[in-house]
């Protein structure tokens, strides 16, 4: 998924959900430069703690024009139609955001998906 698509699917759920992503209900942490493709971004994960729907936007926003390091060096800069991973810093699973989703009972949830399947 895009950069923009995700900011605008975020901007469409109700700011106050709580979100996860839809294995082990991980939760989103931070964003960086994807190890496959440096000029690509990688959203992490962990598997405790809580983060609402608003303040992974904000993780997002920050991202547009914002340079990073690629993991073995260099810099890349993100914008608008920069592509967005699922991993932690440093790993490649393949897994792609499809949308981000509202479950209701104050829960949002990114849906992805393996790209090999």
């Amino acid at each position: 998924m895009k950069l923009i698509n995700l900011i605008h699917q975020l901007e469409n759920q109700p700011q106050d959900n709580v979100i996860h992503f839809d294995f082990c209900r991980a939760v989103p942490c931070s964003i960086d430069s994807s190890r496959k493709s440096y000029n690509e971004l990688a959203i992490g994960f962990e598997f405790t703690g809580n983060m609402k729907v608003n303040e992974l936007l904000v993780i997002c926003k920050g991202a547009l024009g914002t340079t990073y390091l690629g993991y073995k060096g260099g810099e890349f800069l993100m914008g608008e139609y920069t592509k967005v991973w699922v991993d932690n810093y440093g790993q490649w699973t393949n897994t792609k955001i499809t949308a981000v989703l509202d479950h209701g009972f104050g829960h949002s949830m990114i849906t992805t998906m393996n790209n090999e399947v």
